[in-house]
Order: C-alpha cells, then structure tokens, then sequence
C-alpha cells in the first residue's frame, strides 16, 4: 500500500503552484496551557484511555479492528497498551496531560498521517488556540484521485445542442489517465470561484468536503466537544470570492442584478444555492402576481367610483381564482427549475448521503452491518413515546395560541362596544395579534429544537425534516388560525360582526399589517447576530483588562473575529418565513389585491438580507450537497391545495359574489368549486412534466459521457492511507506551549 504522506514526500519535485497552499478550514480549541487546568481535579485512566480510542472510533476491546497509531501509544505513557490491567483500574492522570496527550494525538494525525499542513495561533486573550488547517493542491489532487471525487468536466467546443449545455461530473481519478496524453478533461476556477483558463482544479467547497473527508476517516473530531477541548471547528473565509459576493449579491445596491447562482454555489454549497434560487423563483411569480393584484385593485376603485358592486365582486371573485391557479404554477416551475439547477450543478442522480448527527446519542461498538464502529441506538429508547411526548406539548402550545386569539378578538368587541375605543376597534387587536404571531414563533422555535434533540434522530436529514414538520405544524395554525376566523367564522357571530366594508376588508386589514410588522422583523434580524457578536467582542475586552500586562497585541485577527459570529447550521428559518408568506398569499390574498405587491418588495429585502446576513455577520456554513429543496417543496404542495380550498371558500362564503343562495346551496357551490380546483391541479401536474425534455436529455447525456470517460479505467482499491510509524521512538509528540503562535505570520 502507497501511503498518501509517502505521496507527499515528493513535495521538492511538483511544481510551485501544486504546492501552493490554501487555508481552509479551522478548528477551535481551548487553551490547555491555562493555569487553572492545572488546578483541575485529576481524571481516571480509565476514561482517559477510552477517550482517546473513542477519538479514533474505537474502544480499547476492539483494537484488532479500529487503533490509534502506534507513535502516539509509544509517546504517550498513560496510552501505551503494555500498562497493567490492574494500574488503569487505579490510576489517574492530570487534566492538563490528558488535553495535551489528546490535543497532540489530533495533530500527530492531521499532520503526520494524513499530510495535512497546520498552523497554531493564540487568541489575544489567551483563552483559545486556533488550528488553521493548509491544503495544497498536489495534496488535493492525491486525495480527490484516491476517493474518486467527482469534478466538472470541462466543456468542449463541439458541445453545442441545447442538452450539452451542463458538463458532466466524472471522477478525477481520470486526470491522471487523461493529462499523461497532454489533455486537461476538468476545469479551473479562480480566486472568485469562476471557471477560467487557470487556477485551481477545486472550488473552496471541494477543498473543504476532501478535507473533512480525510480528517473523519481517522478521527471523530465531533467527540472533541463533548470532551470539553475543542469548541467549533468551521469553514474560513476567502476574501476575494467573498468580496466577489458582497459587491454583486449581497446589496442592495445589487437588487437589480441577478443572482450570481453558480459562485454562491461554488462558494457555499448546493443547500444554500437552492434556498436563493427558490427565492428568485418565488420573487418572479410574486411580481406577476403583484401586477396582476394592482390591476385587479384600479378595477376594484373604479367599480367603487361607478357604484358597481357586480363588478367589484367579480374582480374579488377573478382573483381568488387566478391565486389558486398561479400558486398551482408557481410549484410546477420551481419543480422545473430545481431540476434543471440539480442537472447543472451534477447532483441530478446524486446518491443520498446518510450522514450521523454528532449529537445524536447512543452505544458507541461495532456494527455487523456496515462492518464500522458507531453510535448505535439503544435497544431501550423508544422514539414513538418522545415523539407523543412531542406532540402533547405542541398541541398544548397550540391549544394556548388558540386562547389568546380568542381574548384579543373578545378585546375587539369590548372596544368596538366602548364610545371612547371605538375608532381603535380595528386597528389595536390587529397590532396586538401581529405581535403574537412572531412572539410565540419566537418561543416555539426554542421549544422545538429542544423537542427534535430530545427524539434523537440519528441522521442529519431526518433531524432537519422533523424540526421542520414540527415548527410549520404550529406556525401554520399560529399564522392563520385568526385569518380563518375573520374570513369564515366571523360573519355568523352577532357580537363580533364585521366592520360596514365587510370581513374582506378586515381581513385585508389583518394581512397588511401582519406584512408590514415582518418587515420589520426582517430588518430586525439583522441585528441579533451583530449584537451577539458585539457582545462576545466585549465580555473578551473585559477579560483582557484583567489580564493587561501580558496582552501583547488589542486587535483582533480575521480568525478570532470569525470564531465569534453566529453560526449558520442550515436554512430552516429562512424556508419557513418565505413559506409562511406564501401562504398569506395563497390562502388570504384575495382579501387586499395590494398584498402581493407588499410580499414582492419583502422577498427582494429577504434575499438581499439573508445575503448580506451570510456574507458579512455569521460563520461560514459546512458545505452540503443536495438535489432539491428537500421537505419545503412538500410544504409548498400543501399550502397550494390548502389555497385551493380556502379560495373556494372565499368565494362562496365571505365575498359576497353567493349571498342570494341559501347555505346548503352554498355548500354544494364550495364543494363543486374545490373539487374542480384540486382535480385541475392534479391535471395540470401530471400535464406538466417535474422536468423538461432538453434535462431529461442532459441528464442521460452526462450520464454517458461519465461512463464512456470512465470505461477501461484500472480501479485501485488500495487504501488511501497507513500509519506512519517509521519515526524515531525519541520523538517528541507533546504539543509545547512555544508551538502556538500569538501573532500571525
């Protein structure tokens, strides 16, 4: 076997920009050189030996199959396998040995096992030690050949049928094959993450996915946290692809520019590319709609003008109608487009990645059926008991949403009946439960996440999906719960009777001003995470004046200031406020024409404000490969057949356009209505291809181009890496306090 540090000896003999190096990701750790760590109270060997073999995802009994590497059992007394049974039992060792026995176990590895160059820097508080990890591209290149990762195929001239517009993903395992004829099969990016003529055969994303790939292959750095020595461990920033995206995306100034698709792809990752690529889907077919809704306004003032209540309450009526329509083909683009972006980003026939939660709990052993050690789940725990657990306290919260709806309704009777409140009868309780709605999403997204982490989900995609099921249950019925009774409910009641204008305009009342409070909210958010920031920068100030006479430098360096923005772990919030609004769109926007015009200018906010959020005030997010938009486009399908519904409803019951028809014939109206709704839908879905035919061409194209690169290909199932154990016995393994640096180079 051909190890990759034996590669990477050859360094004096590749070119200067195969060694090149590239800073791409950064592990956080504490400071085990504190002085108080040495105060702490010594720990059981026992549980020191079973931290370290559980770092290199195995237990002592099972060190046949899964071990630590024998320079670091040989330099680590409290490690070496040749200690009494009956000393381990009895023994303990000093906290601050065991952190830097660990801490030098992780490096030994990352730099002596798996040819990952680093650099340790001290924070100017000297409460953390930052690891910044260095990759080069001849390591990149070695690592993306042995595990066979897939690259963009660089486009040929003679590609130039509408279904060869998207390359191909192929192995690079076929560079090597390929350039020893003088041929270059992949592309190169450069510094802003854009295909060119030269740079680099990896975008940042590939950078940081081969290198977790090679890290997790020999350590679980996850357990880190739980051991109480790492912090965070997250992507670095890039300065030139970042500026790119600060200047052309993430602005205001940018608002009339399209989305630079593919480098926030390269840049972040396809997650999050298509959380803005739905956002310019839904953004498009908000605008038709906004115009649509501004005609259907003038048409509805100039009936006024005219006293023609027919035509007022038809243009109502054409309205309701065109929302349940136009959301029917908003959903079946978007399906169109997500298709098309997974064919051009090559994860079309990508193979769903099951990926463990690091805090997902159970028995860490062997596991017969993949044949690798893991946490599997405990035989005892019984999810179905957590998740009715979950429930009863969800329809609990639910349950008290509906209460104070009520109160705030009753408190629109009280002032509605009281001469002095009269004039506020309206406007107050409509206020009062806008602010309810984001106060107890506020209060259920905590709840929530603390409810997921209790049902332990072992996977990452299982975890977000049911996190996500969960908070649209309950914002769903928080949201709308008093729009169904203002549009349905209320008009039967002879205390709480709509206002002269109808329950169409109070309802067109509630939506405006639930629209324009998250609005502000929008803008709001903004300032949590700079305020967490700031705060972090401060409480580290005050800590630093206690500790000035060994400070040696005030500013803070691009590393420190990064590890304190807020982390963003996925887009879940950012989904469920954008679906949350299409459904006042899609179930209530018939009430106000002018709603849509108010949700358009909010989504082009929202982009550029979840844009600049990314770019300047959170963490650089690990990069996750997708296809799809995952749970939310199941969300989007209800909430459309849900407005087919609720439109229906509208028409018949509460515009007016029916009033001359007894109930029962109303019902058998809203009953023909809906069902012809749904039907049409369904037709249209089936019509409608979920992708065109030039993608499904595309698709079968690349995937023959792939294979035919590929045919003839030697495999090699050799290992990418063995141990180094061919270092002197007198070296020295101990991390010292004079190998972190305090200021950068």
């Amino acid at each position: 076997m051909v190890s990759l540090m034996a590669k990477l000896s050859k360094v004096s003999s590749i070119s200067e920009e195969d060694n090149k190096r590239s800073l791409v990701y950064v592990l956080q750790f504490i400071n085990i050189f504190e002085d108080k760590i040495k105060k702490e109270k010594p720990i059981p060997l026992i549980k020191a030996r079973a931290n370290l073999y559980r770092l290199y995802k195995s237990l002592e009994n099972e060190s046949e199959i899964y071990f630590i590497p024998k320079t670091v059992e040989k330099n680590l007394e409290w490690a070496n396998k040749s200690l009494d049974i009956g000393e381990i039992k009895n023994a303990k060792i000093s906290l601050a040995d065991y952190y830097a026995g660990i801490l030098s176990a992780v490096l030994y590895t990352i730099k002596h096992e798996l040819g990952i160059d680093y650099e340790l820097l001290m924070s100017r508080d000297f409460d953390e030690i930052f690891c910044k990890l260095y990759v080069t591209e001849y390591w990149l290149k070695n690592k993306a050949h042995d595990s066979d990762y897939p690259l963009k195929f660089r486009k040929k001239i003679k590609w130039n049928k509408k279904y060869q517009k998207a390359s191909p993903y192929i192995p690079f395992s076929l560079h090597k094959k390929y350039s020893e004829k003088g041929k270059r099969i992949f592309n190169f990016y450069d510094e802003c993450q854009k295909e060119s003529e030269d740079g680099s055969f990896f975008t940042y994303n590939d950078k940081v996915r081969l290198l977790n790939d090679a890290i997790y292959s020999k350590l679980d750095l996850h357990v880190l946290k739980n051991f109480d020595i790492m912090i965070d461990a997250f992507p670095i920033h890039e300065n030139a692809s970042l500026n790119f995206l600060k200047k052309e995306w993430a602005t205001l100034k940018a608002i009339h520019k399209k989305q630079p698709l593919d480098e926030i792809k390269n840049y972040y990752s396809e997650n999050i590319a298509f959380y803005f690529s739905w956002l310019g889907v839904y953004a498009a077919f908000m605008g038709y709609c906004a115009v649509v809704g501004l005609i259907v306004f003038v048409i509805q003032c100039v009936s006024l003008v005219m006293d023609q209540n027919a035509i007022y309450t038809g243009a109502q009526v054409f309205f309701c109608l065109f929302l349940a329509i136009w959301a029917s083909f908003f959903n079946q683009f978007w399906t169109q487009k997500e298709q098309e972006s997974a064919w051009h980003w090559g994860t079309a026939n990508m193979t769903k990645q099951v990926i463990q939660r690091e805090k997902f709990e159970g028995k860490f052993q062997y596991d017969e059926v993949t044949g690798k050690m893991k946490v599997l789940k405990r035989e005892s725990e019984k999810l179905y008991l957590k998740k009715a657990l979950s429930f009863t306290i969800i329809g609990f919260l639910i349950i008290i949403v509906l209460a104070i709806v009520v109160a705030i309704f009753r408190l629109r009777v009280y002032m509605k009946s009281t001469n002095d409140l009269k004039d506020y009868g309206s406007i107050v309780p409509a206020i009062i439960y806008a602010i309810q709605i984001s106060i107890f999403d506020v209060i259920y997204s905590k709840v929530s996440v603390w409810l997921n982490n209790l049902e332990n989900h072992e996977t990452t995609n299982d975890h977000n999906n049911n996190l996500a099921f969960k908070l649209f249950l309950f914002r769903f019925i928080n949201s709308y719960c008093g729009l169904f009774y203002i549009a349905f409910i209320k008009m039967y009641l002879s205390t709480d009777q709509c206002t002269n204008n109808g329950c169409m305009w109070d309802l067109g009342l509630q939506l405006t001003i639930i629209f324009i409070t998250n609005m502000i909210l929008n803008i709001a958010e903004l300032g949590l995470p700079w305020l967490m920031y700031k705060f972090r920068v401060q409480w580290e100030e005050r800590r630093m004046k206690k500790l000035w006479p060994t400070i040696k430098r005030t500013e803070l360096l691009p590393i420190e200031i990064q590890s304190k923005y807020e982390p963003y772990e996925n887009p879940i919030e950012d989904y469920m406020e954008m679906a949350l609004q299409f459904g006042f769109i899609a179930l209530f926007g018939s009430s106000f024409p002018l709603l849509p015009i108010l949700a358009f200018i909010e989504i082009i906010l929202e982009i550029r404000v979840d844009a600049w959020k990314l770019c300047n005030i959170t963490r650089r997010p690990d990069p996750v490969q997708c296809g799809t938009i995952g749970i939310w486009k199941n969300i989007i399908v209800f909430i459309t057949y849900f407005g087919a519904i609720t439109n229906s409803g509208i028409v018949v019951f509460t515009s007016g356009a029916l009033s001359h028809f007894d109930f029962p014939i109303k019902i058998i109206i809203f009953f023909s209505i809906e069902h012809l709704f749904i039907f049409g839908k369904t037709v249209a879905g089936h019509l409608i291809p979920n992708s065109s035919k030039i993608v499904n061409q595309g698709i079968v194209w690349c995937k023959r181009i792939a294979q035919k690169k590929q045919f003839g290909r030697v495999m090699n199932n050799s290992q990418s890496y063995t141990l180094r154990d061919n270092l002197n016995y007198d070296f020295s393994i101990f991390l010292n306090y004079s190998d972190v640096m305090y200021h950068e180079q």
